[in-house]
């Protein structure tokens, strides 16, 4: 079995995650159980390739499946259809505006296949904490009125982004916040971004199946002090429009 996390809740961490290639793939690439939503924890999870994850009725997981999706950031297929409805769309894209809002969102939006949502109170207020650290961000879609009406939130952590969860108001407007969120990272010289599980969806907004191993050897790779840590994106991101995507 991986390495029992047994801190006391919201007490600092002691001590790091087992290695991620630790994981138990008889339990879905489970690295270790117990812990807490701590920001310190979180964060070291994502710098060592590993993510939360809740077990209904069991201490909180931590894993690194054997299968990640990943996305190169220079690529954005969008497809002939959807950029002819962007022609005429009138959105807006923003970022770290409305954190708390987007996170509420995707908490309480309906999912197909899901009882419930994996997205704690807890969690919530460490990623909170994390948003004014610099270290959680959201992108937001809104409408002609000012609406959220889409978006998502993840953690950035050593020069790679690790998307946690997307939701949508109107159809299309979480694809417009990740093209967006794409786009935005490759004009900062961040090339990868971390999707988790792959599932049918992200593979349609151009995800990468990728091995754990060439994972985490990319997630190495990617390791540095980047600019971006610890910044709070709303002024580098300003306000950009969903027609925007349709240019090269």
């Amino acid at each position: 079995m991986p390495f029992l996390i047994t801190d006391i809740t919201d007490t600092p961490p002691v001590g790091s995650f087992p290695p991620a290639d630790s994981a138990n793939d008889e339990f879905g690439g489970l690295v270790a159980i117990g812990g807490d939503w701590h920001p310190e924890r979180i964060l070291d999870a994502y710098r060592s390739g590993i993510f939360p994850w809740p077990m209904r009725d069991m201490p909180l997981g931590w894993f690194c499946p054997t299968e990640r999706m990943v996305f190169r950031t220079e690529s954005q297929p969008l497809g002939r259809r959807f950029r002819k409805s962007l022609q005429a769309s009138d959105w807006t894209v923003t970022a770290d505006t409305h954190f708390s809002e987007v996170l509420r969102h995707c908490a309480e939006i309906d999912r197909p296949g899901q009882d419930g949502t994996w997205i704690e109170p807890e969690m919530c207020t460490s990623y909170e904490v994390l948003h004014t650290q610099g270290h959680t961000h959201s992108l937001e879609v809104h409408d002609a009125q000012g609406l959220l009406i889409g978006g998502l939130f993840g953690v950035f952590s050593n020069g790679m982004f690790c998307g946690d969860s997307m939701f949508s108001a109107q159809p299309g407007a979480s694809r417009v916040a990740f093209a967006h969120l794409l786009r935005f990272l490759h004009e900062q010289q961040v090339s990868w971004v971390d999707g988790q599980v792959p599932n049918d969806y992200l593979l349609s907004l151009g995800g990468i199946p990728m091995a754990r191993s060439d994972f985490l050897e990319l997630r190495t790779a990617a390791a540095t002090e980047h600019p971006l840590n610890g910044r709070n994106w709303s002024k580098l991101f300003a306000t950009r429009t969903a027609q925007a995507l349709c240019s090269a």
